[in-house]
């Protein structure tokens, strides 16, 4: 039996885990996978090894290191690329964030184009909607080729936008990059417990989510299909959406009262209106999320189904039921209040730049308050659901005509989007319909940069040097950016372009210094 050689980095993470039994449940697939030498990891890999015998390779190593990146794609068909910093590490730690998931990223590009056979080997990258920043009521839904703003302070958001555009504006032959909606896995209410991440979820935002186990068997479509010659020749190359469709679509203040529901409670039970930011954490639903689908067929355990079994897989979930309400209130939820990445310690140490960020003001975040019964919920309002549907969808525009063929584009399609997004297309020549040739454009700060029309006008890329890691003036970019500020205002008001504070790292030192936690 011919065997299909994948690797797989991330390993040890969430879609990793998952992605490993479904994998190698396939008879001709050998996977190597690639992981830091930890004691943690290496009783990992032994009970791998042990297990899968002679079906997995495990190589110690990391993707920052170039020679472990050479070493890892030899002799690889398919690397699904999913290792990466997330939140609420990358909150932590920026600087470890934008060197494993850029850094990284660019280390896997470079070896699989130095490799003598990397012509033949495919690369799957796991992306994130968190490239496409915070959405509200307004424009909930996102396609692929909607803007790409981080949120401020998301290290992980901008961190992902910048390997894709790597990826993007590579020469690789064969890629393709999923922007992974929000993941729902075996675990995740504890680990959740763990953060003041926890109140970073908007109550009102819309937020897209997917199980672990569809991802992984999406994995494992893409590369049976490919290797059998069962996948439509125009897949890769190209970016999607990782979604679920309308029964993962859900509000922040939905899935929370979801994750409660598994104690018979409500989140009302454990939350207040004013524990949860009121904007600017990233959060869409994918207005083509199906389109993955119809190529590869990987959806399979829904949302509804995750939250109906994942009681059955905790025991403990009968004890919390009869806790009372405030123990678990006090004890799970307000010790959180103390955690530096918490919107509480901000308000009770005046940390102005994250309140202003977050809430948009001191005086927006005291209007909150702590009764529910003065706080409107978006989805108990009337019309949530035919919003959900879809029925009713307004999309942003993309400031060319999105419905032409791509084999239609040409250069004034390419001048009206640059247009659209402040700046000017330099280039005065392209062929009609060659979309992966590199344009020279330039963006309203007169900064020049090459990209493909693809990535522009197909994939919402526009200037990576407007979006610097350390400074998130935001505010300034969707003023003189209509492209971007149609989504922008949705949570911002116009005004806010001539507040003083910095959205800097350097006001908030604890969040961000990079040793204090091994």
């Amino acid at each position: 039996m011919i065997k299909i050689n994948v690797g797989l980095t991330g390993a040890t993470g969430t879609l990793g885990k998952a992605s490993i039994p479904i994998l190698l449940g396939v008879d001709n697939i050998a996977l190597k996978i690639i992981i830091r030498p930890s004691k943690k990891n290496i009783r990992f890999a032994r009970r791998l090894k042990a297990k899968y015998k002679n079906n997995i390779t495990i190589m110690y190593g990391d993707i920052t290191n170039k020679s472990d990146c050479v070493r890892f794609v030899h002799g690889c068909e398919y690397i699904i690329h999913a290792a990466g910093v997330i939140p609420p590490v990358a909150d932590h730690y920026p600087k470890r964030t934008l060197r494993t998931n850029i850094d990284g990223t660019k280390n896997i590009i470079d070896a699989i184009l130095s490799d003598f056979d990397g012509d033949n080997i495919h690369l799957i990258y796991v992306s994130s909607l968190a490239e496409y920043g915070s959405r509200g009521k307004t424009h909930p839904w996102a396609r692929v080729g909607d803007p790409l703003i981080p949120v401020p302070y998301d290290y992980y958001g901008y961190s992902k936008i910048v390997a894709e555009r790597a990826i993007l504006d590579s020469n690789l032959k064969y890629y393709v990059s999923l922007r992974e909606a929000a993941v729902l896995y075996k675990n995740m209410i504890f680990k959740n417990l763990n953060d003041g991440l926890l109140f970073h979820t908007t109550f009102n935002g819309p937020l897209e989510w997917v199980t672990d186990y569809d991802t992984a068997i999406l994995f494992k479509n893409i590369i049976l299909k490919d290797a059998s010659k069962m996948l439509a020749k125009d897949f890769w190359n190209k970016v999607y959406n990782v979604g679920s469709g309308i029964d993962g679509r859900k509000t922040g203040f939905e899935m929370i009262n979801d994750g409660f529901s598994v104690l018979g409670r409500s989140a009302k039970d454990y939350f207040k209106p004013n524990y949860n930011v009121s904007r600017n954490f990233h959060g869409v639903w994918f207005a083509d999320s199906l389109v993955l689908n119809s190529y590869t067929d990987y959806l399979n355990k829904s949302y509804s189904y995750f939250w109906k079994k994942y009681a059955s897989h905790h025991w403990y979930f009968k004890i919390g039921r009869i806790i009372p309400k405030s123990w678990i209130s006090k004890l799970a939820i307000q010790r959180l209040f103390k955690d530096s990445n918490s919107p509480r310690y901000w308000v009770d140490h005046n940390i102005e730049g994250r309140i202003d960020c977050f809430y948009g003001s001191q005086d927006a975040y005291n209007a909150i308050g702590e009764d529910w019964s003065f706080y409107k919920l978006w989805c108990e309002e009337e019309g949530y659901e035919e919003a959900r549907s879809g029925s009713k969808m307004e999309l942003s525009y993309l400031g060319f005509d999105e419905y032409k063929k791509p084999a239609d584009i040409e250069l004034s399609d390419c001048i009206k989007a640059a247009e659209f997004r402040g700046g000017k297309c330099l280039s005065t020549k392209m062929e009609k319909g060659d979309i992966y040739k590199p344009l020279r454009w330039r963006c309203f700060q007169g900064h020049e940069f090459y990209a493909t029309p693809y990535a522009v006008l197909f994939a919402g890329h526009w200037c990576l040097d407007c979006f610097k890691e350390d400074s998130w003036n935001l505010d300034y970019i969707a003023a003189n950016v209509p492209f971007y500020g149609q989504v922008w205002y949705d949570e911002h008001d116009k005004s806010e372009i001539n507040r003083v504070y910095p959205y800097s790292v350097d006001e908030f030192p604890e969040i961000n210094y990079e040793d204090k936690k091994k």
